[in-house]
């Protein structure tokens, strides 16, 4: 198992989850022991300002194909990113 300390369940937002990294594939997957739920890399969602993951049910905007987890961030990513 690797470190997932920092991933939280996409879908209900535990921070008791396993990591398994495939060494062939290089990728992890994972599974949460609170809902019982499996999820890869993919599954997982991170606001393009500020970082923070996105959980399924938590503010989860996507703006011009990118996701934001609120209108702050998204004001601030246009504000850092103005031509």
């Amino acid at each position: 198992m690797c470190d997932s300390s920092n991933i939280k369940c996409p879908i209900c937002g535990s921070e008791d989850v396993q990591g398994d990294y495939n060494y062939d594939y290089g990728t992890t997957s994972y599974h949460c022991n609170f809902c019982d739920e499996d999820f890869n890399e993919g599954d997982i969602t991170f606001c393009e300002q500020c970082g923070k993951q996105i959980v399924e049910g938590e503010n989860h905007i996507i703006h011009e194909d990118m996701d934001f987890c609120s209108k702050e961030c998204i004001i601030d990513y246009e504000l850092k990113n103005e031509f």
